[in-house]
């Protein structure tokens, strides 16, 4: 994964060296956190969505 492709999180994460696992999904706005959970097949407890979004800059 190149620096640009990680968030914020990713980034604190990684400096306390911390682990975690980064999962992916199509996008869907209507999906709650519980249910992107059941996608991944992880419990909802232990799963934190992170939301990127892009500025009027084209930055994220």
């Amino acid at each position: 994964m190149k620096k640009d492709d990680k968030t914020n999180v990713m980034r604190v994460l990684d400096s306390k060296k911390i682990s975690y696992e980064s999962h992916t999904y199509e996008p869907d706005a209507t999906l709650t956190g519980a249910e992107i959970a059941a996608i991944l097949g992880e419990d909802a407890s232990h799963v934190f969505k992170t939301l990127v979004t892009q500025g009027k800059t084209g930055g994220y």
